[in-house]
């Protein structure tokens, strides 16, 4: 449709359904050389038979390097990139301004040429990540990224078409000095030390199923974080954390900032220290799980609560640490040690309030003198169930008096506030009052009132209720 090679700029233009069957060159822009510029020009249905580009094809000869300086608006599907020396680099600009029409980048594929001689050049202090932009692609279906000064390099280990499939793999990419992110992730991995996540923010992406499992050589955590961390799965390509019931000394997870999983699953890991945990010890940060299955993860030290997760700052003092789960299933999760409570979840000492949607509880455990076999909450931590779902979470309780009993799923200890909404199935809930301060159930949508009516809404209550201890608040407008 178009071929340069001089100065050329267009301006508020659509290149569309233009054709060319020569070798190496563009149904739509073909510059030879010299310098072009784009400012809001669209190009849509171009097409090259014979090996160019769709849109535009920038092809290198021996004398001239084309630049091409992409402005603000543009919507490309393709680049090609030919020459006629492989040491030959042509040259694409980007400013301050350059962005592209829609959600859709620039595709790069490189010809016969050597990719690391493509540039990239940045102009007016553009500090963007380049590959937002553009994705770069061979002719073979290789893989490329931009490096921080615009040159392509192979981007092969960790990216969709090859995923990581080692422990190795994965520490050396995280520890190393140039962390691209999101990692995909693949295969059987066998962790064998822990990768410490402290520069930038990780995502890791399965391909496939993943599984990580535990050694009997390996009983440290997996991953600790100082920053960011997110792990995504699918349903059909999930992540799978294996402790594989050896008696480690850590949970599968140290968190000290956000972590969100989606689609994964932590089972069988078995935490014998005093920390808490049994897959997951939050220390500090927001800790989101979407679609995410615990099941039997466990703690057996001395007071150490949170069969599958515990909720607590270092050092106990108040922190602002929060749980947010959705879809997400516990089940079969204990803890096994003196004074260890919460089968599956302990929230204690934390501000922030933590909410749990559609969640379900079934077969968690609590130590003889730990309590709730479900959910323990303690100390003015504040917690939203919202259509949750329990059965048969028990306590291992030898008072022979019966005043305790064996199936707890909630224990509310110390002033916390509950908050209950949606359809819900909770036999028990047991509290202790601790000072003077209420302990508080807030429900929203039923048509009870009073104390007394708690068993229409599918709660009880047992033990002795001290005046004015527990006060149910009915919102019909919820």
């Amino acid at each position: 449709m178009i071929d340069s090679s001089g100065t050329l700029e267009l301006s508020n233009v659509e290149l569309k359904n233009g054709y060319n069957n020569s070798q190496s060159s563009s149904g739509g822009l073909f510059i030879y050389s010299g310098n072009t510029t784009l400012e809001n020009v669209i190009f849509s249905g171009n097409r090259s038979s014979l090996g160019g580009a769709n849109d535009i094809c920038l092809y290198q000869n021996t004398q001239n390097i084309p630049t091409l300086a992409i402005g603000t608006s543009i919507s490309v599907a393709e680049m090609y990139f030919s020459a006629a020396m492989p040491t030959d680099y042509p040259v694409i600009q980007v400013n301050q301004n350059s962005s592209l029409k829609d959600t859709n980048k620039i595709k790069i594929t490189v010809g016969n040429m050597n990719p690391e001689n493509i540039q990239v050049v940045r102009k007016d202090h553009y500090t963007g990540d380049l590959n937002t932009l553009f994705t770069v692609v061979g002719t073979n279906g290789t893989s490329y990224a931009l490096d921080e000064e615009g040159r392509v390099v192979q981007y092969s280990l960790g990216s969709q078409s090859n995923p990581v499939a080692t422990w190795e793999e994965l520490k050396t990419i995280i520890h190393g000095d140039k962390l691209k992110s999101p990692i995909y992730i693949s295969g059987t991995m066998e962790a064998n030390e822990t990768i410490t996540v402290a520069n930038g923010t990780v995502e890791l992406i399965s391909v496939g199923s993943t599984m990580i499992t535990r050694t009997s050589n390996f009983l440290n955590a997996f991953f600790e974080n100082a920053v960011g961390l997110t792990f995504t799965g699918t349903q059909n390509a999930p992540i799978i954390f294996a402790g594989n019931n050896i008696n480690a000394t850590s949970p599968i997870i140290s968190a000290e900032a956000d972590l969100t999983m989606t689609y994964c699953t932590m089972q069988s890991n078995v935490n014998t220290s005093n920390s808490g945990g049994g897959a997951i010890l939050v220390k500090s940060g927001t800790v989101t799980l979407n679609n995410c299955t615990f099941i039997g993860n466990k703690t057996t030290g001395n007071s150490s609560p949170g069969g599958a997760i515990y909720m607590t700052p270092p050092g106990g003092s108040q922190n602002t640490n929060k749980l947010i789960a959705t879809n997400t299933i516990f089940q079969s999760n204990a803890t096994g040690g003196n004074l260890s409570n919460g089968g599956a979840i302990s929230f204690e000492n934390t501000t922030e309030t933590n909410i749990l949607n559609n969640c379900s509880f079934s077969s968690n455990s609590a130590s003889d003198t730990g309590r709730g076999g479900g959910i323990y909450v303690y100390t003015g931590a504040k917690v939203v169930l919202n259509g949750i779902s329990m059965s048969g979470n028990t306590i291992a309780s030898s008072d022979t008096s019966q005043t305790q009993p064996t199936q707890e799923d909630i224990y509310m200890n110390n002033a916390p506030h509950l908050t209950l909404a949606g359809q819900l199935t909770i036999p028990t809930i047991s509290w202790n009052r601790g000072d003077d301060s209420y302990t508080k159930v807030f429900t929203s949508g039923y048509d009870s009132v009073a104390f007394v009516e708690t068993s229409s809404i599918g709660v009880t209550v047992s033990g002795t209720i001290p005046t004015g201890s527990l006060q149910v608040f009915v919102d019909n407008t919820a």
